[in-house]
């Protein structure tokens, strides 16, 4: 029969104790990768939610501007421009432009701001288009590329685009 020294038995102790710590850090790697995967998809989720309400708001306020003017008469909203937040450049906050376009007839807009202008189109008819880009840079994307010796223009932006057909 075999006798297992004390000595042999406190060896076998330290191995399986190395083994466990070994698998609880790998198992502590995994779930930190996860988490931060997780935060990313969150952040990204909710830099684009925050684009379509703000596309939702600048297409109302748009909507609004060009009823509060007669595009017949030669006062045509025709561009917005805005940022929220900081600095949209530096990935803390948001660039908003606004095109709208005019379609009817008898509209005296400048040729940027009208689509079409035709006598065939009633006089009673007329048509705003209504687009809205809002941009931003991905901040985490930024930190990156300036940790890595690289400038904030390296980083590109992300566009969400809103086109609306409005009825004046």
């Amino acid at each position: 029969m075999i006798q297992f020294k004390p000595k042999m038995r406190q060896a076998f102790s330290m191995i399986t104790a190395i083994f466990v710590m070994l698998m609880l850090s790998t198992v502590g790697a995994y779930v930190v990768n996860i988490a931060g995967k997780n935060i990313k998809a969150t952040t990204l989720q909710y830099y684009k939610e925050q684009s379509a309400l703000l596309a939702k708001s600048y297409t109302e306020l748009a909507i609004m501007g060009a009823t509060a003017n007669d595009p017949t008469e030669g006062n045509c909203l025709e561009t917005v421009s805005s940022t929220v937040g900081d600095d949209p450049n530096k990935g803390e906050g948001y660039s908003i432009d606004v095109r709208l376009a005019y379609i009817g007839s008898s509209l005296t807009c400048s040729p940027d701001g009208t689509i079409i202008n035709h006598s065939d189109i009633p006089s009673d008819q007329m048509y705003v288009m209504i687009d809205v880009f809002v941009r931003y840079r991905d901040f985490g994307v930024i930190g990156a590329v300036l940790d890595g010796g690289g400038a904030i223009a390296d980083v590109p932006w992300i566009t969400y685009h809103r086109r609306t057909l409005q009825r004046l």
